[in-house]
């Protein structure tokens, strides 16, 4: 690995500041392994163990700022609702300020309201062509009633870009941390992170949006991919054209979410550069037995999205003989409960195939039908 790239993966892991720090006691000579050890240990924050450091790109430290002003961590025991960590956060509606060695950071006065979901989770993704999970979304996760909603819709309703923006800052670093816990282990997963048009369509939002992504150094970007949400029907096709072509710097392959329809319309993206096209399914569709609309509307999407040499996918499939009939019609990737439970952290690739997934649906206990692949 050169030292350009040595030096991007140190800042990824152990954050921009602490690796300011580094080069302070570092600087102009080599050190050996024992003391340069001993130099991380005194960079680290009293209670705050290395391998835990938020990832703070470079340019980014203001957005990162920003994402968190106002929001006081308090005990797992707290009302509220609960962090990617399992802290949980509150509105602070009083001037506040943190000291540390680097100085004073000033606190608002007044921020967004408390978040709306409960956690963030991993979803995994199956591909029916290679009978694999290689991949895992990262989603906010909202309880309602007796089921789970999930992305914007954990805001019931509340879409004002800013809490969109905020919404799409913590599942971009919770994505990246994730990440890391499995590639520090010597594991390897695709990481899938949500991000909604609204975020991107302003330029000065846009580059807010990519100083977290960039934290992430080169030979690890091919790990994610970058979904793009909530597509509007109208959006200009030169917007988007350069909405989606700037993305393509941060992840191995750009994805493109619409809302579900019996007829799509997926050549306003043409030579916008997307991989894969698909939707989630409406809870009422996502339960029920294959009929012959949905299996229509399911060809049609695989054939538009071929035509713009890309693939199709399906999210919240919830029964196994929609998604048979959903894999006849060339869909390749799902998520759901059919496929797997959600995750608290992501799990390196393992292979799954159908005998499995309809195994785990007939049994309780652990899944003995996943093994992961080397």
């Amino acid at each position: 690995m050169s030292r350009r790239s040595t030096r991007n993966s140190t800042s990824f892991f152990l954050g921009e500041r602490w690796l300011e720090k580094l080069r302070s006691h570092a600087e102009a000579r080599r050190v050996p392994t024992d003391e340069f050890l001993s130099i991380v240990a005194r960079t680290q924050v009293e209670g705050e163990p290395a391998g835990e450091a938020r990832p703070e790109p470079e340019k980014a430290q203001e957005a990162a700022a920003e994402a968190a002003a106002g929001w006081e961590k308090k005990p797992e025991s707290g009302e509220g609702p609960k962090g990617a960590k399992g802290g949980r956060w509150e509105k602070t509606t009083q001037s506040k300020s943190r000291s540390d060695k680097e100085g004073v950071l000033e606190w608002p006065d007044e921020v967004y309201e408390a978040k709306a979901w409960d956690e963030i989770i991993f979803q995994p993704v199956w591909d029916s062509r290679t009978n694999a999970v290689l991949h895992h979304v990262c989603q906010v996760r909202r309880t309602v009633g007796d089921r789970h909603v999930y992305g914007r819709d954990t805001l019931m309703g509340i879409d004002e870009a800013q809490a969109l923006r905020a919404l799409d800052r913590e599942v971009a670093l919770a994505a990246q941390r994730g990440f890391q816990s499995v590639f520090s282990k010597g594991g390897k997963c695709g990481i899938t992170i949500p991000v909604h048009y609204e975020t991107l369509s302003a330029v000065s939002h846009r580059m807010e949006y990519f100083s977290i992504l960039q934290a992430a150094p080169k030979p690890i970007r091919k790990y994610f991919q970058i979904r793009v949400d909530s597509v509007p029907s109208g959006a200009p096709v030169t917007q988007m054209q350069e909405v989606f072509r700037s993305m393509r710097h941060f992840g191995s392959n750009i994805l493109a979410e619409i809302s579900y329809a019996n007829k799509w319309d997926l050549a306003r993206f043409e030579g916008c550069g997307i991989s894969v096209f698909g939707a989630a399914l409406p809870q009422t569709l996502s339960i029920r037995e294959p009929g012959d609309e949905a299996v229509m509307g399911f060809m049609q999407l695989v054939t538009q999205a071929r035509e713009l040499q890309g693939e199709a996918f399906l999210n919240n499939m919830g029964n196994p003989d929609l998604l048979n009939a959903a894999i006849s019609t060339g869909i390749r990737l799902f998520s759901g409960p059919v496929i797997a439970n959600d995750e608290d952290a992501p799990q390196p690739a393992r292979s799954l195939d159908f005998a499995g997934i309809a195994n785990r649906l007939r049994k309780s206990g652990p899944d003995t039908d996943v093994f992961e692949i080397d």
